[in-house]
C-alpha cells in the first residue's frame, strides 16, 4: 500500500499541534500515512514531553534559526512515503481530506502538487469565506464544500499554492529539487511551484477539500529581493488580476481574450478555469515570465505592438490591459493600435495605476518625481479624451481603495496641506479598473430608447448614459420616437449625477427641436440657476408659455437676486482694487477668499472684473491665487494663474506658481509643459525645469 509522509512543523503552540494531530488521526485512514513532527530545539519541556509520549509519531528536531524550507528539506530525507504532505501545525483537517487530496494529485500524471481550500493563507484562489464557530459546524461546512467541488469541478489548475498544507508526489519533488533554503520565507513556495512548471508538471487546487487554518490573513506584499534576483521578476507579478477578469461583461463560452502584460500566466490560467472553451492569448515583455505563461496558453514575448501583428485584426471579444502596458513610451498611441484588434462589439478593460496614491506621493518625497515612479500613466481625463477621439464609450470605472498603514497615515497627515482636494481624495486609491467599448451603430442605441419608453427602469436609463454625450445626441438626431421628452429625461439624470455640462447639451438640443416646450425651458432655467447664472436662468423661465403662479414667483425672486448681485459685484470690484493698490490688502484678500470658498462669488466673476477694471492684472491674479493656495482653495487658484499666464506668458511669478501647483497636484508632465513653454528662462525657471526634466528622463 502506498503511504503518505505527513511532515508537520511544530512550534510552541502545543494546543494547536495537539488539535491538528488529533484531527489527522481521526479523519485519515489508518496505515496510509506516517507523521513526521519537526520540533524546534528550543521547545518547552511540556511540548517535548508530549511528543515523547506519542508512539505513532516520528520526531525530528531543528535549530532555532532554521527557516521553514530547510526544516522541510531535512525531514524529506527520513520520509518513507510515495507522497509527501507538508503542513503547518495550526491547521485542522476534515473528513476524507487525505483521500480526496491524493485523488486530485493522481487525476493526471502531469500533476505534481495539490492544495486544499481554507480560510486563511496567501493564495487568493485558495481562500474561501466561511462562517462556522465549532468543530461540528466546520465538518458540516467541509461536507458542503465537497459537494460543491464535485458538482463544479474537483480540480482547478493554478500556478502556485500556499505552503500551509500541500501534497506532492515524491518522485516529482526529487526530480524538481528540494526547497531553496536561500530564499525568503515568503517566496520559496513560489519558487518551488515555478520550478515544477518549468519541469513540465502542473499544480492544482482540490476544490472538494476544505481545511481550517488558525492564524491571520497574510499576503506576500513584502519585497523578496532574493527571489527577484533568481527569477528577474517580483512576487507581485504573479498575483491573480481578478479585478480585470471580473469586469468581463457578457462572457461567452468560445470568446477570444487577449491579455497584454500577462506575466507568468496566473490570469490566463484563471480565465481557462472559468471559460475552458475560450481562446486565451497573451503578450508579455519579460522572456522568463512569457516562457512560464506559454505552458498555459498561447503567449508570445516581445514589444506589444510588434507581437500584435501575428493576430488578425478585429479578432478579440475582450482585451485586458494590465498596468505593465503603461510602462511603454506613449501608451495612448500604442493603445490606439490595440483597438484595431478589438471586434466591433468588443470591450477594452484597463488596469490603471493611480499616480496620486500613497505610493506615488511617497516616491515624490523620497527624491523621486512621481512621473519616474509611475512612468507614462495617463490621467483619467486623458483617457476620457482618448476614448471619445477613438469612438469608444467608457461603460464602467471602479476605484480600488487600500487600507493605509501607519507610515501612509503619517505621511498624509503631515503633507495634506500641500495636496489639492483631488490628491487628498485619491490618496488611498491604488488603481482604477476602466471598461470601454466600441461605440455601436446608432440603431442599437435607438432600440434602447424605445425600450426605455415601453417600460422605464433606472437600469435602462443608466445604460444609455454610459455612452458619451456626442454619440447619444447623434442617435437622438435620427430617432423617430419622443426625442424631446427623452432628452429632458437624460438631462435630469445627468443633473442628479452632477454632470451639468452633459445636461445642458441634451437640453439645448431639445430646445433646438422644440423652442416652446415648457419642460425644456423649465429644466434649462433650473440647470443654469444651479450653475449660478441667474440672468440666463431668468431668460429661459420668461420664455415659458402659460406660466403658473410658482414660476412667476421664481421670476420675481430672480429679478431681485440680479439687482442684489450687481451690488455684490461693485463690492468685489472694490476689494480687487484694494489688492491692486495695497490698500488694506490682507483684509481684502481674506474677504474675497471667503466669498470664493462659500461659493458666493465665482472665479468667472473675478476674472470679469479683472478684465474690465484692473490695470495690473498679472499682479492681482498672482497675489490672490497664492493667498487662495495657502488657504487650501486649490482649483480657483489654478484657474486664476492660468488666466494670468494668458495676459503675460513671460511673467516669472506666474510661471513658477502655476508649475508648483501642478507639482503639488501630482501632475509633473503639466508642470514641465508650463516651464518649457516660457520663452524667458530665468535662473529659477531653468533650475526647476531641469529638476522636472531629470525626472522625465528616468522613465
Amino acid at each position: 500500500m502506498e503511504k503518505t509522509s505527513i511532515i508537520l512543523y511544530c512550534d510552541n503552540e502545543l494546543s494547536y499541534t495537539i488539535e491538528c494531530i488529533d484531527s489527522i488521526r481521526l479523519y485519515s485512514e489508518k496505515g496510509t500515512y506516517e507523521i513526521i513532527a519537526v520540533v524546534n530545539s528550543s521547545s518547552t519541556d511540556e511540548t517535548i514531553n508530549w511528543f515523547i509520549d506519542q508512539t505513532d509519531i516520528i520526531i525530528s528536531s531543528c535549530d532555532d534559526d532554521a527557516n521553514l524550507q530547510k526544516i522541510w528539506n531535512s525531514a524529506i530525507q527520513i520520509s518513507k512515503g510515495n507522497n509527501i504532505l507538508f503542513m503547518h501545525s495550526n491547521t485542522v483537517v476534515t473528513e476524507n481530506w487525505l483521500t480526496n487530496l491524493l485523488q486530485g494529485l493522481y487525476v493526471s500524471e502531469n500533476i505534481a502538487a495539490v492544495g486544499p481550500l481554507s480560510n486563511y493563507h496567501t493564495n487568493d484562489r485558495q481562500m474561501l469565506g466561511a462562517d462556522y464557530s465549532s468543530m461540528d459546524e466546520l465538518l458540516v461546512f467541509a461536507k458542503q464544500q465537497f459537494l460543491v467541488g464535485v458538482m463544479e469541478g474537483v480540480i482547478e489548475k493554478c500556478l502556485t499554492i500556499s505552503d500551509f498544507c500541500f501534497a506532492v508526489k515524491k518522485s516529482a519533488l526529487l526530480e524538481n529539487g528540494l526547497f531553496d533554503d536561500a530564499l525568503e520565507s515568503n517566496s520559496f513556495m513560489a519558487d518551488f511551484c515555478l520550478r515544477l512548471l518549468n519541469t513540465g508538471y502542473q499544480i492544482a487546487l482540490c476544490r472538494n477539500v476544505y481545511i481550517h487554518h488558525y492564524g491571520r490573513l497574510e499576503t506576500n506584499e513584502k519585497e523578496a529581493p532574493l527571489f527577484y534576483e533568481k527569477w528577474s521578476f517580483g512576487l507581485q507579478t504573479m498575483k491573480l488580476q481578478e479585478d480585470l477578469i471580473n469586469k468581463i461583461e457578457n462572457p461567452a463560452d468560445h470568446m477570444h481574450v487577449l491579455v497584454l502584460g500577462c506575466g507568468c500566466g496566473t490570469s490566463l490560467r484563471s480565465l481557462l478555469n472559468l471559460y475552458p472553451e475560450a481562446v486565451i492569448s497573451g503578450i508579455e515583455l519579460d522572456p522568463v515570465q512569457a516562457e512560464l505563461a506559454s505552458v498555459i496558453g498561447d503567449v508570445t514575448v516581445g514589444p506589444f505592438l510588434e507581437q500584435l501583428n501575428r493576430f488578425e485584426k478585429n479578432s478579440f471579444d475582450h482585451i485586458l490591459v494590465t498596468n505593465h502596458f503603461f510602462e511603454s513610451a506613449n501608451p495612448l498611441k500604442a493603445l490606439s493600435m490595440v483597438l484595431n484588434y478589438l471586434r466591433g462589439d468588443g470591450e477594452l478593460i484597463l488596469e490603471l495605476d493611480n499616480p496620486r496614491s500613497y505610493e506615488g506621493f511617497r516616491a515624490f518625497f523620497s527624491d523621486q518625481l512621481m512621473i519616474k515612479y509611475h512612468g507614462s500613466v495617463p490621467t483619467l481625463t486623458e483617457l476620457a479624451v482618448f476614448f471619445e477621439k477613438n469612438s469608444l464609450f467608457q461603460s464602467n470605472i471602479v476605484p480600488y481603495e487600500e487600507i493605509l498603514n501607519d507610515e501612509a497615515r503619517y505621511l498624509f497627515n503631515h503633507t495634506k496641506s500641500l495636496m489639492s482636494p483631488l490628491v487628498q481624495q485619491q490618496f488611498n486609491i491604488s488603481k482604477f479598473i476602466i471598461v470601454a467599448k466600441k461605440v455601436p451603430e446608432t440603431s442599437s442605441l435607438q432600440a434602447v430608447f424605445n425600450d426605455l419608453f415601453i417600460e422605464y427602469t433606472d437600469e435602462k436609463l443608466e445604460r444609455i448614459l454610459r455612452y458619451n454625450s456626442s454619440f447619444i445626441l447623434n442617435a437622438a438626431e435620427t430617432y423617430e420616437g419622443p426625442t424631446v421628452p427623452l432628452l429632458n429625461l437624460l438631462a435630469i439624470e445627468s443633473v442628479e449625477q452632477k454632470k451639468y455640462e452633459n445636461a445642458l447639451l441634451y437640453l439645448n438640443k431639445a430646445y433646438e427641436l422644440d423652442p416652446i416646450d415648457s419642460s425644456t425651458l423649465f429644466n434649462l432655467g433650473t440647470v443654469t440657476y444651479v450653475l449660478g447664472d441667474t440672468a440666463k436662468s431668468l431668460e429661459w423661465l420668461i420664455q415659458i408659455p402659460n406660466k403658473n403662479e410658482t414660476i412667476n414667483q421664481w421670476i420675481s425672486k430672480m429679478q431681485m437676486e440680479i439687482t442684489l448681485k450687481s451690488e455684490d459685484l461693485r463690492k468685489q470690484k472694490l476689494l480687487l482694487l484694494r489688492v491692486e493698490y495695497n490698500v488694506s490688502q490682507k483684509d481684502a484678500l481674506s474677504s474675497l477668499a471667503e466669498l470664493i470658498q462659500k461659493q458666493i462669488v465665482r472665479v468667472e466673476d473675478i476674472l470679469t472684473i479683472v478684465q474690465e477694471d484692473i490695470v495690473d492684472k498679472r499682479k492681482v491674479l498672482n497675489v490672490f491665487s497664492v493667498y487662495l493656495y495657502k488657504k487650501g482653495i486649490f482649483e480657483p487658484a489654478v484657474a486664476l494663474l492660468e488666466k494670468s499666464l494668458e495676459y503675460d506668458p513671460e511673467y516669472e511669478p506666474t510661471v513658477l506658481h502655476l508649475a508648483f501647483s501642478h507639482i503639488q497636484n501630482g501632475d509633473q508632465k503639466e508642470a514641465y509643459r508650463v516651464l518649457e513653454a516660457s520663452q524667458m528662462k530665468t535662473p529659477t525657471i531653468n533650475e526647476w525645469l531641469h529638476k522636472v526634466k531629470d525626472g522625465l528622463n528616468t522613465i
